[in-house]
């Protein structure tokens, strides 16, 4: 083969990686922090007429508790940093949080701790992950199973005990938080049967995005790879699409 040939052939095979590696990825999992309401909320006693006719008389009172509080709720489910088989992403100002599906299995392990710590095969290379001594973490599992009859698909969630040494599974979710902060509801909740995985919400009782938990995290950070995404721009809107790293 000629120096001409052999430099167009690997032309063509690194414009074919290129490529691939920007394809999107053609599966994901995906869910959502959402702000949970403290039973406190539920127990404070309501207005009295006269004082909820004061407070929507003020002109501009309700606008600035409004604002107010969806500016509080979208401060406290943004940025929680979360892993998954080898990358790392935060969630964005809705509490959403997108990874590439890299599992055959239906069954998703789900891991609350700021605590991890990682055990080296050799060098850089990371063997797995586990949760460090003394750390609390709470360990679920999320298996979604399919009804033949009614054509329904479901999540079972399940609180599960930490696995021996606290070894974390290779593609279990991560969230880098303390689990008195994350509520995880258990039980049955309807879902899709595509081969996307649409998880259950995971409720938060409060501010998380603490530097505590940032930076337990970036000691390590350089061991995963970002979430990458693409924009494609439609005649009314821009779509975001997860690109495949691998």
């Amino acid at each position: 083969m000629s120096n001409s040939r052999l430099i167009v052939l690997c032309f063509f095979l690194f414009l074919q990686n290129m490529l691939t590696a920007a394809n999107p990825a053609p599966h994901i999992i995906e869910f959502f922090f959402k702000p949970k309401i403290q039973d406190s909320a539920l127990t404070t006693p309501a207005h009295t007429q006269e004082s909820l006719n004061q407070f929507l008389s003020t002109p501009g009172k309700m606008n600035r508790a409004l604002l107010r509080k969806q500016l509080e709720s979208s401060h406290i489910i943004q940025g929680i940093y979360v892993l998954y088989s080898g990358l790392v992403t935060h969630s964005d100002a809705n509490g959403q949080v997108t990874f590439p599906r890299r599992q055959v299995e239906e069954t998703v392990t789900l891991v609350v701790t700021n605590g991890i710590v990682p055990v080296f095969l050799f060098g850089n290379t990371i063997h797995h992950l586990e949760v460090r001594e003394n750390a609390p973490a709470d360990f679920y599992t999320l298996t979604r199973t399919h009804d033949e009859k009614s054509k329904q698909s479901t999540w079972n969630v399940t609180k599960i005990q930490p696995p021996a040494k606290n070894k974390i599974p290779d593609q279990a979710i991560i969230i880098i938080a303390k689990p008195k902060q994350i509520d995880m509801m258990e039980g049955i909740s309807i879902t899709g049967s595509s081969a996307n995985f649409i998880l259950p919400d995971v409720y938060v009782k409060g501010e998380i995005t603490l530097p505590t938990n940032v930076l337990s995290l970036l000691k390590y950070n350089k061991f995963f790879s970002p979430v990458l995404k693409s924009f494609v721009y439609t005649p009314d809107r821009y779509a975001s699409q997860i690109i495949n790293s691998l």
